[in-house]
C-alpha cells in the first residue's frame, strides 16, 4: 500500500546502524518463519551499511549502488541521517 522498499534503522543520536530491505524480511521470514515478524528489527537488519553525503554526484552514487548490488543507499550529513536515495 504504501510502497515502502527500505528502513533506515539508527540509534538515539540518529547514526545509522543498519537497514532493513524487502529482501531482508524475506531472508528473516525463510529463516525463522513467521516468529520473524515478532523479532526485533536488529535481528533482520543489514548491519553493514554502504553510506553516502550530499557531496557525492550521482554517477559516484549509482557506482556504490550497482557495485553493491542494492537500491537504497543512506545519505548522512555529519554522521547524521539526512535522507535516502531509492
Amino acid at each position: 500500500e504504501h510502497r515502502i522498499g527500505a528502513l533506515v534503522v539508527t540509534n538515539g543520536d540518529r547514526k545509522v546502524v543498519g537497514i532493513v530491505s524487502e529482501r531482508d524480511v524475506v531472508c528473516a521470514l525463510d529463516k525463522h518463519g513467521a516468529a520473524a515478524l515478532e523479532q526485533s528489527v536488529r535481528h533482520a537488519m543489514t548491519a553493514k551499511v554502504k553510506l553516502c553525503t550530499e557531496n557525492h554526484t550521482v554517477n559516484q552514487v549509482m557506482e556504490i549502488m550497482t557495485t553493491g548490488r542494492f537500491r537504497h543507499l543512506p545519505v548522512v550529513k555529519n554522521g547524521q541521517l539526512d535522507g535516502i536515495v531509492s
